[in-house]
């Protein structure tokens, strides 16, 4: 599964928006493994350069890409999942927009997470 979106968002007085990425851009891999009783996803997503008003000034965010990995054991027991993912597989630099009211420009995300997951469906 893949998606690639445009952007151009603009205010009343056609001023592009600040914190508006270009481009955003998705990507999902899955493949059954032992005979579908787990599935493992690789997800990529970037979003594109944006720019950040902050304090009255303007700066520019470049291009920012996360990989995030998973393993689901689908049969466990009827409707019972369980899931490991790792978040931000390459501790890559994330950062967003703060406000004005904040004393930094950008904030920093977390760097690479663990997720346990336990699903069940009836």
């Amino acid at each position: 599964m893949a998606s690639l979106a445009f952007n151009q968002s603009h205010d009343a007085a056609g001023q592009t928006l600040s914190n508006s990425p270009r481009w955003l851009a998705k990507l999902r891999l899955t493949q059954p493994l032992l005979q579908d009783q787990l599935v493992a996803a690789l997800e990529a997503n970037a979003i594109g350069p944006r720019s950040a008003e902050w304090r009255g000034t303007s700066r520019e965010i470049g291009r920012q890409s996360q990989l995030n990995l998973s393993l689901t054991a689908t049969r466990l027991a009827p409707g019972l999942e369980l899931q490991l993912r790792i978040v931000n597989l390459f501790n890559s630099d994330i950062f967003h927009p703060a406000s004005n009211e904040s004393s930094v420009a950008t904030w920093r995300m977390d760097g690479r997470s663990w997720q346990l997951g336990l699903n069940y469906g009836f």
